[in-house]
């Protein structure tokens, strides 16, 4: 008994040069791949390209280091003499096992890789999950993996959503954008003069120096929209991903400067109405105003 021990030990020290050195190669490719993550950094500017750029650096770089991490643990196994083909029979047995009782895991992997190979989205962009259902979730796409989406919300909340629970994703973010415009202006305006001010409008708008770039194609006013108590025309502008938002609050902010100086005004939500009291004993009437 004390020998075979003995062997044992005595093996162990003989392998301990070889998985020294096993453990130092494995460490330094970790390094490696850490740096070379690091190192392919992607421009600020959004773009198709940077968003499929830094989706496979995160993607490849930590499945890299579960390469090297495995092919460590079974050169080392090896080394101190444990039979690692039947190892490995053994884990692929209990891997389909297991499979039957993790499909959902399966299937979130399955997605996760069709996700990647067609570049649905990727890290940064802007997207709604699920939203042909009640349980929504939106944002901008923080991490993605074979397994789970991150997507971190206006508020800052992050949601980690499994890749097999994705039906349908809406991507806010990809190639280019649209501002949908409905401007509501006053009756009384003639609709020749609500048009040609508009397009004036819509033209300064696009043309000044710090927004021009962000515009695809020059505004187009399409004409009246709908018609109710106030005339609605809508404007569309084909801008840059990820620019319709800031765009939308600019365009709302000069739009109203603008029609506060033509003197456009919208009527009151609720005009004053005038209610007549009739008091029987005098047989007068008064009149009430009420707002």
């Amino acid at each position: 008994m004390l020998d075979r021990w003995l062997k044992k030990l005595e093996g162990i020290l003989d392998a301990a040069p070889t998985v020294f050195l096993t453990i130092v190669i494995a460490i330094i490719l970790l390094w490696l791949i850490n740096r070379f993550a690091a190192a392919v950094t992607t421009p600020k500017e959004f773009s198709r390209r940077n968003v499929r750029t830094e989706t496979l650096r995160v993607v490849l770089s930590s499945s890299l280091r579960v390469l090297v991490l495995v092919l460590t643990l079974v050169a080392v196994l090896s080394e101190l003499g444990v039979n690692v083909t039947a190892l490995l029979a053994g884990v692929s047995i209990l891997g389909l096992a297991v499979s039957f009782g993790a499909q959902s895991m399966v299937r979130d992997v399955l997605n996760g890789f069709f996700i990647l190979l067609e570049d649905q989205y990727g890290v940064g962009d802007v997207i709604k999950v699920n939203a042909a259902s009640a349980h929504v979730l939106a944002g901008s796409v923080e991490s993605l993996n074979l397994r789970v989406t991150v997507l971190r919300d206006l508020e800052g909340t992050a949601h980690v959503i499994p890749n097999g629970e994705i039906k349908t994703v809406s991507v806010l973010s990809k190639d280019w954008a649209r501002i949908v415009a409905d401007v509501e202006v006053p009756n009384t305006i003639p609709i020749e003069t609500a048009m040609t001010e508009l397009q004036a409008l819509v033209q300064t708008f696009s043309s000044q120096p710090e927004l021009s770039d962000k515009f695809l194609e020059p505004p187009e006013v399409l004409g009246i929209q709908a018609l109710g108590a106030q005339t609605t025309i809508r404007v569309l502008m084909k801008v840059q991903p990820k620019e319709q938002w800031a765009l939308s609050r600019e365009w709302r902010k000069q739009l109203r400067n603008r029609l506060g100086e033509l003197g456009w005004q919208a009527p009151p939500a609720n005009p004053p109405v005038t209610v007549q009291l009739v008091t029987e004993s005098t047989n007068h009437t008064d009149s009430e105003t009420r707002a």
